[in-house]
């Protein structure tokens, strides 16, 4: 009687033929999975963020962030907030972050190398899904409870009267701040596009993406933007900060 079965060099073929595959698909898919990852938790940190500056709109009664108790002493003249550590006393600041914690689950904050001791904290920026390292010390770092990092700095303070902001269909009338979330705190790979993601936080308390319309047209006010595009200048080729407005428009799905 004939016996059926394989060799072993056909299952050695074929164990080959199994491990190229994998070798082929699965870092693939490991990637996606740890992008839409970053992305849910950027919806998450995104929500919780805007109902902090809500609920101390709310518990005040002002319907201008400026005006809360919780940015006392961070308005300068002219209306811009002035939040960066090289730009505030930084007992201001943390006071700021103090009163923060009453909206915002935090877990502490960091000057970030700002001549207290702290480790610099670097991010990828441009190139490509590469990047390009550069030294990003300036900014104050407050640590969330959810896991994410998010950076504080002084933003455009411009404001544009009412008449033209209804004109031009805007919302956003004044920076407050600029915002810069990482979503996995200070973990790899620190890159533009991936886990690091950039707004403009409004006098409403909402945040506003880089890349967008509303930041586009708000910037175009002092002639330092220039208008949205369709891909937000985000592509494979391209990791900017517009990304941020990409993956927002297409419902928080990174498909770049």
């Amino acid at each position: 009687m004939r016996k059926f079965g394989f060799t072993l060099a056909e299952i050695l073929v074929t164990l080959s033929i199994i491990g190229v595959v994998a070798a082929l698909t699965i870092p693939p898919l490991m990637s996606g999975s740890q992008d839409q990852a970053n992305a849910s938790k950027l919806a998450a940190t995104v929500s919780n963020i805007e109902t902090a500056f809500s609920n101390a709109m709310t518990k005040d009664r002002v319907s201008d962030l400026r005006e809360t108790q919780l940015f006392e002493g961070l308005v300068s003249f002219g209306g811009s907030i002035l939040i960066d550590s090289e730009d505030t006393d930084h007992d201001t600041l943390t006071a700021f972050i103090g009163k923060l914690g009453q909206y915002l689950a935090i877990n502490g904050y960091s000057f970030n190398g700002s001549g207290d001791g702290t480790t610099k904290y670097y991010m990828n920026t441009s190139g490509g899904k590469g990047g390009v390292t550069e030294d990003y010390v300036e900014d104050p770092m407050v640590f969330l409870k959810n896991g994410a990092t998010m950076f504080l700095s002084t933003a455009y303070g411009t404001d544009i009267e009412t008449n033209d902001a209804i004109s031009e269909g805007l919302s956003l009338t004044n920076g407050v701040a600029d915002i810069i979330i990482d979503v996995n705190g200070t973990g790899q790979p620190n890159t533009v596009g991936r886990d690091l993601f950039r707004f403009v936080l409004g006098q409403d308390g909402v945040l506003y993406p880089y890349g967008g319309a509303d930041v586009a047209k708000y910037r175009s006010f002092n002639g330092t933007w220039e208008t949205a595009t369709d891909d937000n200048g985000c592509n494979s080729s391209s990791m900017s900060w517009g990304c941020t407005a990409r993956l927002i428009s297409n419902g928080y799905k990174m498909n770049y």
